[in-house]
């Protein structure tokens, strides 16, 4: 019996071994996030493929990420920005070498500077053309069509990337609340890619609250594309350039916004930042994973318990039964739910519904197991 442990034990660490030693797909930060020591064991993995075989565009390419990634990333590397441009300009000069004619190295040259020149769109275009289902592609081929208004195309994409089973369903779960929990016709405001991405997929694949306008603060940047989406929602033009005043353009973004012409509500979704939400927090009400503007006083409990009574799916909150390489970022997602939870357990206690309020204290707590939030969740619960 012993000789049988001894055996099962080698194989596991034999296999343990093997595994740690073999390069993994370098996946956007926003999908997936690892320690640096991580990536810079990758950027070597990938790099010794190379050393192996020149023409091995899937090494290049993830080579190519795990470089990108550090010199974002990687806090303890010193050099300019200007010299990482530069190392990661060589990169794909050297893919450009070995591997021309390669969805991979198209993507590398778009990735690189595609968004600075659109001149380079021809790249990811041929990208597509080589390998159309590749779901590293969409998130940038949906940004190509949004900013041309073209939401035909935009859904297609959509519906692609959501049949490719790449789309994480954990952040799916959650965007699919915040955008039940909206008025009709409502304007959201959304900042990366966690709270945008997975809502058009929504709207795109599933054909769900396609009435929303969900406007990213990143894209909306852009000049000729924030002109288009304004005028076609009855918004004034901004006379000022935001990239040169960006903290003004956040400042002002939601007021901008609330005073369009279609009175549409305006909505600033829980993940954005202190300098959109805190000019406008007298007139901004907690309805659940997102805060309604409104220029009067609004009953905002109401609105809260429809959400997390009738409107949101929290299944998912509670049992996971798929996997989901995003599950660590969506773990940090879903704290958002707490504040609105502490805010619904106080009024089911005020109102005596104690079973409800134990409910959703329960849940709350669970949320909040093993992340920042976890110690300030759990001393207000022991008030």
């Amino acid at each position: 019996m012993k000789k049988l442990i001894i055996i099962l034990l080698t194989l596991f660490f034999a296999a343990t071994v093997g595994k740690a030693q073999t390069p993994q797909p370098i996946y956007s930060f926003a999908k997936v996030l690892y320690p640096i020591s991580w990536y810079k064991e990758q950027q070597k993995l990938w790099k010794a493929e190379i050393d192996k075989n020149q023409k091995n565009a899937t090494a290049w390419y993830h080579y190519f990420r795990a470089t990108r990634t550090l010199g974002k990333l990687d806090e303890s590397d010193k050099r300019t920005s200007e010299e990482k441009e530069k190392a990661l300009a060589d990169v794909v000069a050297q893919m450009a070498k070995s591997i021309p004619n390669t969805a991979e190295y198209h993507h590398a040259e778009w990735i690189l500077n595609g968004f600075k020149d659109m001149g380079k769109l021809s790249h990811l275009q041929k990208a597509e053309e080589l390998d159309p289902n590749n779901p590293f592609l969409f998130p940038d081929l949906i940004n190509i069509v949004e900013m041309t208004r073209d939401t035909t195309k935009r859904d297609a994409y959509c519906q692609r990337w959501f049949e490719s089973a790449d789309p994480s369903p954990g952040f799916l779960n959650y965007n699919y609340n915040v955008l039940a929990g909206l008025k009709q016709n409502a304007i959201l405001i959304t900042v990366g890619d966690n709270d945008t991405y997975p809502a058009w997929i929504l709207q795109g694949a599933q054909n769900f609250r396609k009435d929303v306008t969900v406007i990213n603060t990143s894209l909306i940047l852009a000049k000729e594309y924030r002109d288009k989406l304004f005028k076609e929602l009855g918004i004034a033009p901004i006379t000022y350039d935001p990239f040169e005043n960006f903290e003004r353009f956040e400042k002002e973004l939601v007021s901008a916004l609330a005073a369009n012409t279609k009175n549409k509500p305006v909505y600033v979704a829980l993940t954005a930042n202190k300098n959109i939400i805190e000019p406008h927090q007298q007139n901004l009400y907690l309805t659940g994973l997102a805060y309604e503007y409104c220029a009067t006083t609004i009953d905002n409990m109401a609105a809260l318990k429809k959400n997390f009574e009738h409107n949101y799916a929290l299944d998912y909150l509670d049992k996971i039964f798929i996997a989901d390489v995003s599950a660590g970022l969506v773990k940090n997602l879903n704290t958002n739910y707490t504040v609105p939870m502490i805010k619904l357990y106080q009024h089911y206690m005020q109102a005596g519904e104690t079973q409800k309020a134990e409910q959703i204290k329960t849940l709350a707590l669970k949320i909040a197991e093993n992340t920042g939030c976890e110690k300030e969740v759990k001393n207000y619960f022991k008030k």
